[in-house]
């Protein structure tokens, strides 16, 4: 870090109002951001769990072999073996480690600024944003440290999202914990509304960008007070200036073609009756708070909806328990 390294850091006040893609995983969150890119004015960088996991970790007036150990550890976001984050964005080591030192005295929110829109910067956008769905599960976070942050939390039928997490080799590996997983990002949404009224959230339904995605992006530019543009639409054909090579990926595949509603409501088709009866006994409150269809469960049904519903209470009180005892070791 020399001192000819050093650059002048100068931020917009536009970029202290980020906008955050959050909600269960495999809800469309990819295609969203893809189409949100589309937009001259904004930048959605992928994932980077960063923002909240390292919070904590930044002090102010680190020493530079300090800032060097933050640097390399802002590279294992978000997870190995994919592209660092950093990386995506346009820094290389000197140059982040310089303007870390530039900003040892600031908060962790104008670091992260100056972090995520160096990108930004260079393509001429006046808005920087972030995909990262587990921040569904931080919100309160992500709202303390951005307090004029708008959030998209976008949200799919949960037997459809089980069912893609089933294809994976990650996430939740039956339709029990997909059900709790589903859940707890839901009740997670409905928390966070309760609790930060006047925040600017909105809640996006995968269906509705698949089925009707100019509506769907129209209704999101006039929460984020945009102008809509057509070239969002047509986010399929400039994908590779937007995304890294973590595009490639099997799962991102579907995003070279335009948005096909045919993929929705396959639970229909292809969940056994069983586990349907599962997703639903432990689901169907917030099924029909999201608006998504319930069934009238047929007799053979019965028994594995109650049997979901036992499960899932023993599980919850099994976890408070955990909690509380953790919490009372450490007043000992």
């Amino acid at each position: 870090m020399t001192a000819n390294s050093h650059v002048t850091i100068s931020i917009p006040d536009a970029y202290y109002e980020p906008i955050f893609i959050v909600g269960p995983g495999r809800s469309g969150s990819t295609l969203l951001r893809a189409m949100l890119n589309g937009h001259s004015q904004l930048d959605i960088s992928k994932e980077s769990y960063l923002i909240t996991a390292l919070r904590n970790v930044w002090c102010k007036n680190m020493t530079r072999q300090q800032i060097e150990l933050f640097a390399l550890r802002l590279r294992l976001f978000p997870r190995p073996p994919e592209v660092a984050l950093v990386d995506y964005l346009g820094w290389d080591h000197e140059q982040l480690c310089s303007t870390l030192w530039q900003m040892r005295d600031k908060e962790w929110r104008d670091v992260v600024v100056a972090i995520f829109t160096r990108r930004t910067s260079e393509l001429g956008k006046t808005y920087w944003g972030n995909k990262t769905p587990d921040y569904g599960l931080r919100l309160p976070a992500i709202i303390e440290i951005f307090p004029r942050s708008k959030i998209l939390f976008l949200v799919r039928d949960g037997r459809d999202v089980t069912l893609s997490y089933l294809a994976c080799d990650w996430g939740p590996d039956s339709f029990f914990n997909g059900a709790e997983y589903w859940r707890r990002q839901l009740e997670a949404y409905q928390n966070f509304c309760d609790l930060y009224p006047d925040a600017k959230i909105i809640l996006v339904k995968y269906e509705d960008l698949t089925s009707d995605p100019e509506k769907t992006l129209h209704s999101i530019c006039r929460f984020l007070d945009i102008p809509f543009e057509h070239d969002m639409l047509s986010y399929h054909e400039n994908l590779s200036s937007h995304f890294s090579p973590d595009a490639q990926f099997a799962h991102h595949q579907l995003l070279k073609k335009p948005t096909r509603p045919n993929r929705n409501y396959r639970w229909k088709k292809e969940v056994s009756e069983r586990d349907r009866a599962i997703f639903q006994g432990i689901c169907a409150p917030l099924l029909e708070f999201a608006g998504y269809e319930t069934e009238n469960l047929k007799l053979s049904q019965l028994f594995w909806s109650l049997y979901a519903k036992l499960r899932y209470s023993l599980h919850r009180l099994k976890k408070s328990s955990q909690e509380t005892m953790k919490w009372y070791c450490s007043k000992l």
